[in-house]
């Protein structure tokens, strides 16, 4: 009878412990802020331009003043590939307009130089969140590389340098309001935007 006993309660200990295990994994990866599979579509904006000089410095010949640049536009995918590791492409846009163009000390009549700034890049990611746990942040850095891309008009006689590879360095955070959607920030040099800010969809929580 005492044997009995005893297993029976070994049984029901078993059972606890494997419940207990389901529901500590159940937990943990839903608390998870990226894994696996996961899937990232971010729309944001770069605050501030890099290179501010970059239309009336590479424009030899040109004295140029008042450059409005406007808010670079980001549009990132990031994918994991596992619970640490993302990779991802990423498109980002800006025009910027010369207001005050000068040749020499003589205005150029009726012109107005603009310049058209595109990257397209390709980096990974490391997330930190098994090192750095806090809830519903995501803390990550990357590396990579992108292709940055100039274009100008109403300059005449002028070519415009030619493509460049340059190299990048992301360090950043998401806070999930809700499983599937997070607000990002992010420091990066990438030859356009130091700062980005924006908004992160999770596909893989969405659906």
């Amino acid at each position: 009878m005492f044997r009995s006993f005893f297993y029976s309660n070994i049984l029901i200990m078993k059972k606890q412990l494997i419940l207990t295990a389901l529901l500590a994994s159940t937990l943990y990866s839903q608390a998870q802020t990226f894994s696996t599979q996961s899937s990232l579509i971010s729309m944001g904006s770069g605050l501030g331009i890099i290179d501010k000089c970059s239309l009336s410095s590479k424009v030899p010949g040109y004295v140029i003043t008042d450059v409005h640049h406007g808010l670079p536009l980001y549009l990132k995918y990031e994918h994991g590939v596992t619970d640490d590791i993302g990779i991802g492409v990423y498109y980002a846009h800006v025009n910027s307009t010369a207001s005050s163009p000068y040749a020499g000390f003589l205005p150029i009549i009726g012109s107005s130089p603009k310049m058209s700034t595109s990257i397209f890049g390709l980096a990974g990611y490391y997330h930190f969140n098994r090192l750095l746990y806090v809830p519903h942040l995501d803390f990550y850095a990357g590396i990579g590389l992108v292709i940055r891309n100039q274009s100008y008009s109403d300059l005449e006689g002028y070519e415009p340098p030619a493509t460049q590879a340059l190299p990048i360095i992301k360090v950043g955070a998401r806070y999930y309001f809700i499983h599937h959607l997070s607000a990002f920030l992010e420091l990066s040099a990438d030859g356009l935007s130091p700062v980005n800010v924006g908004l992160t969809v999770n596909l893989k929580n969405l659906f």
